[in-house]
C-alpha cells in the first residue's frame, strides 16, 4: 500500500534524496521546512508517516515532535526522526523509530514496509542469546 509521507526537513539534500527513494518505492513524499508549515501540513495533508530531520539538537525540534505526538489530530501518525545526534534518541523514546545519520536505507525500508503492512510499532530487534561459553567469557 503506498504511503503519504510528510518529510519535515532542515536540509534540501536529505529531502531530495528521500523523495527520490520513496518515489522509487511507490510512495508519495512531500517535503516542507519550517515548524509552522510542517504542523499545518501534518494537520491538512493527513500523512501516513512523518519523517523529521533534526540536524541540530535544538529544543525547537524536540518540541515539534512532542507537539505532533500530543495533538489529538496527529498523535496517531507514526514519526521517524533522522538525526546527526544519536543521543537525542533517549529524549524521543515514543517515536516509531530514530535513525542516526548516515542514513540506513535498509532500516528505513524495513520501517516503511512495516507501516505499509499496517503495523503501528517497529518490530523489536532480534535478541541474540549467548552460548554458555560466551557467558563464561563475559563474566
Amino acid at each position: 500500500m503506498p504511503l503519504n509521507i510528510l518529510i519535515i526537513n532542515q536540509s534540501d539534500d536529505l529531502c531530495g534524496m528521500l523523495c527520490r527513494f520513496f518515489t522509487t518505492e511507490g510512495h508519495k513524499p512531500v517535503c516542507v521546512s519550517g515548524e509552522k508549515t510542517a504542523t499545518q501540513q501534518a494537520l491538512e495533508g493527513r500523512p501516513d508517516l512523518i519523517i523529521i530531520e533534526v540536524s541540530m539538537p535544538e529544543l525547537q525540534a524536540i518540541e515539534l515532535v512532542t507537539r505532533l505526538h500530543s495533538d489529538s489530530a496527529t498523535k496517531h501518525i507514526p514519526v521517524i526522526v533522522i538525526s546527526d545526534f544519536p543521543d537525542l534518541e533517549f529524549e524521543l523514546l515514543h517515536l516509531f523509530d530514530f535513525i542516526s545519520k548516515p542514513l540506513d536505507l535498509v532500516r528505513l525500508r524495513e520501517d516503511i514496509n512495516s507501516l505499509s503492512n499496517g503495523k503501528k510499532k517497529r518490530p523489536p530487534a532480534a535478541r541474540l542469546q549467548l552460548t554458555n561459553d560466551e557467558h563464561q567469557l563475559f563474566h
